[in-house]
């Protein structure tokens, strides 16, 4: 059972926490970087930092192997390679990341236009935040009236309805499970008797046949049951005593007929 708070408990809740209206998240700046560059822009973008990534290679190739130099251009290069990845997604994102080695004033020296672009982004979003917080400030006082309340039990009154029908489906579900669960595994042990019986006389046939051929050989489990014999008579035809008056049995019904 769901402990809901009071009305006094929900007013004060709704007084701290009120609920935002629909739609107030859409004035927030998108920070796809296709609303604040174009696609001229960011293929000119692209290509300066891929010069910047050429101009480094000569630097590595010119640097002594394991030198400092060396290792900090080739790491420079990795960076941009995330960089050049990056803004040819579908939709990039700002700001941008410049790397591990390359900091961002060498990346905003490199390609200056980077800059300008991701300035249009940050005015769009400190507009927004401004707007948003001016809203926020002036929002009205949260609805804690006899209908807002009214609304409030009925929601409780749905919300309790569907978690009663949501625990009997599951009830129900739970109780048709472990029926057929039962049905598989009485069904399982009927083919299982049914099959040990099959298999029963198929040995007790074979045993009769044997004893006509005069084949019976000694064994430590009958050949019909396959439990362990233990008397010497048993072992010696390798055939309980059970199994052997059933055999008896059934040849003097073959010789009646």
């Amino acid at each position: 059972m769901t402990d809901w708070p009071t009305r006094e408990e929900w007013a004060e809740h709704q007084r701290q926490y009120p609920r935002l209206p629909d739609g107030c998240w859409s004035t927030q700046p998108r920070p796809a970087s296709a609303d604040y560059a174009s696609a001229a822009e960011t293929k000119s973008v692209i290509a300066s930092l891929k010069q910047a990534w050429r101009d480094l290679g000569r630097e590595v190739r010119a640097a002594a192997p394991r030198s400092d130099a060396k290792l900090e251009a080739s790491s420079k290069r990795r960076d941009i390679n995330d960089v050049m990845g990056h803004l040819q997604k579908e939709r990039p994102s700002l700001p941008i990341y410049a790397g591990r080695t390359l900091t961002r004033e060498e990346l905003s020296a490199m390609v200056p236009l980077l800059d300008q672009i991701e300035a249009r982004y940050t005015t769009a979003r400190d507009a927004a935040r401004a707007a948003y917080g001016q809203w926020w400030e002036s929002m009205a006082v949260a609805d804690v009236s006899d209908e807002a309340w009214a609304t409030e039990l009925e929601r409780r009154r749905e919300y309790a309805e569907r978690q009663h029908r949501r625990a009997e489906e599951l009830a129900a579900y739970k109780a048709d499970r472990e029926e057929r669960e039962r049905q598989q595994r009485e069904e399982a042990i009927a083919r299982g008797v049914a099959t040990r019986a099959k298999r029963r006389e198929e040995n007790f046939r074979e045993a009769v046949q044997a004893l006509r051929d005069n084949a019976l050989r000694p064994a430590t489990r009958c050949r019909c049951r396959r439990k362990a014999l233990t008397d010497l008579e048993s072992i010696a035809r390798g055939i309980g005593p059970e199994c052997w008056e059933y055999i008896l049995k059934a040849v003097e019904h073959e010789q009646a007929v």
